[in-house]
């Protein structure tokens, strides 16, 4: 499951993934990804991606995963969150997925929403 929203008073682009994705959900959330991301300016929006609970994905997903991160990465936002996924393996996945991207390098790490909240302050 995935839900993309945006909250413009706290300048919030949230995207939260659960569970396992299957291809359609997959697809259906790069179409949704990029239609918000079209949407307007973003510079000034905190992007917040929750993957803390991701489940193990298919290899055969991994063209799509890339393609949400080519998406989320050509769009400038004020800052990158992610809430890593409370699985080791999941957290393994996402490294080897995303390593050619240096998604340790673009995004803030955390473990809560409550961490980013506080970092706010």
């Amino acid at each position: 499951m995935y839900k993309i929203e945006v909250d413009h008073e706290k300048r919030q682009f949230m995207i939260t993934l659960e569970g396992s994705l299957n291809m359609e959900e997959s697809i259906a959330y790069s179409a949704e990804l990029e239609s918000n991301l079209s949407e307007k300016d973003l510079s000034d929006y905190y992007l917040i991606v929750d993957t803390s609970d991701l489940k193990i994905s298919s290899h055969d997903l991994e063209d799509q995963m890339k393609r949400g991160m080519e998406l989320i990465f050509s769009t400038p936002f004020k800052a990158r969150y992610n809430i890593v996924p409370k699985s080791a393996v999941m957290n393994m996945q996402a490294n080897r997925v995303g390593k050619e991207f240096e998604l340790k390098e673009k995004f803030i790490i955390v473990q809560s929403y409550d961490e980013i909240l506080a970092a706010a302050k």
